[in-house]
């Protein structure tokens, strides 16, 4: 078996997907560079761009991509997007199909066991159209938006609902699918086609056909090491109750820019007295994203620096790729897929695992060690 290739616009997109091939018995591999990528089993390059302003997307994809590639190396490609619809997914469609030499694309957004359909030409969560989701108060990238083609936001989209309709014109077809018995019916059917994009629901049914079988590797019980610090960048509801009904004496509020020193001198003396530390973000405070993650990040590298952090469970996929440039990490090995998009993985000559959640999915009663 040659390698997929998977390009991920973000860290817990591409652990997600490294934690499916896990389970379907296939080794994987997350780093930044292509330069890290092998020949084996399903190669995943995170190019963090879900937090990028269309004015930056091109360039940067550029830097990482310089040349044109052949895709014929590869026996696909898959392009991992938010099955929420943020971040600027019609002009990196567009450079990933004018980077392979493509003349179509597939891509499936769709995740349907989170709500995430397209019906009417329209994309919901739940019984919501998008732009009336909480997903229309994203910090970052609000959806305002719920036509599927405006959402997309590139030309020549075909949104088609049976495989037999595809034709040599259409450039990007869109599945209008509500439920997973459509997506594998799609991923079954369609024709021999190299490039695809879209949520991780489609990318396992892609996998399944690829290997010709569904037999996932037993889970087995997993203890995560101590000492053990959950960072949570997310502001989702779930989450904030979550950390609500924790002993407030294993929790550290990040509350401003300018005191990681300090917050790394009291997660220390938590982590020492407990051996389990929550750091996360006081939901009252409101400075931009960027500076919230990168403040975090600096904060948990100090931390690293005083107290070695056997195991880091982190929500939210920027909140991740901050804390591991931060701590110098380039390269990860996914070993489990704890639950459906929640991935641990170990980091290479380090004594230490790393678990990413999105920061729009359920905590599992196993993830949580409280």
């Amino acid at each position: 078996m040659g390698a997929i290739l998977v390009i991920a616009d973000d860290l817990t997109g591409a652990a997600e997907l490294g934690g499916i091939a896990i389970r379907l018995g296939i080794q994987s591999k997350i780093s930044h560079h292509l330069d890290d990528l092998e020949s084996e089993g399903v190669q995943i390059i995170n190019t963090n761009t879900r937090s990028l302003r269309s004015a930056d997307i091109l360039c940067y994809l550029q830097s990482l991509f310089p040349e044109k590639m052949d895709i014929s190396v590869w026996e696909w490609v898959f392009l991992k997007f938010d099955s929420a619809m943020r971040g600027e997914i019609g002009i990196q469609l567009e450079f990933f199909k004018n980077l392979f030499l493509a003349r179509q694309l597939v891509f499936c957004p769709v995740n349907p066991s989170l709500g995430r359909i397209i019906r009417n030409e329209k994309y919901y969560i739940g019984a919501k159209e998008i732009a009336h989701s909480e997903f229309a108060h994203d910090p970052e990238f609000p959806v305002v938006q719920s036509a599927i083609k405006r959402l997309i936001n590139v030309p020549g989209i075909s949104l088609i609902s049976e495989t037999s309709e595809i034709n040599v014109k259409m450039t990007y077809i869109v599945p209008s699918i509500a439920n997973n018995q459509e997506i594998e019916r799609w991923a079954d059917q369609l024709p021999n086609f190299k490039l695809f994009a879209g949520a991780g629901a489609f990318f396992e049914r892609l996998l399944v056909r690829y290997l010709s079988f569904k037999d996932p590797v037993p889970t087995k019980r997993i203890v995560f090491g101590r000492p053990l610090l959950y960072v949570c960048g997310s502001k989702h509801d779930d989450s904030t109750q979550r950390i609500n009904r924790i002993p407030r004496d294993q929790v550290l509020q990040w509350c401003g820019p300018g005191e990681e020193r300090e917050l790394a001198i009291k997660l220390t003396e938590i982590i020492n007295r407990h051996g389990i530390a929550v750091f996360s973000v006081q939901p009252q405070k409101y400075y931009e994203a960027l500076t919230i993650r990168e403040s975090m990040a600096l904060t948990v590298n100090l931390l690293q620096e005083q107290c070695h952090i056997r195991e880091l469970v982190i929500e939210g996929g920027a909140t991740a790729h901050a804390v591991l440039k931060q701590l110098n990490i380039d390269v990860l090995r996914p070993t489990e897929e704890l639950s459906p998009g929640v991935t641990r993985s170990e980091i290479a000559d380090r004594k230490q695992m790393v678990t990413m959640k999105p920061g729009s999915y359920p905590w599992s009663k196993e993830l949580w060690g409280f």
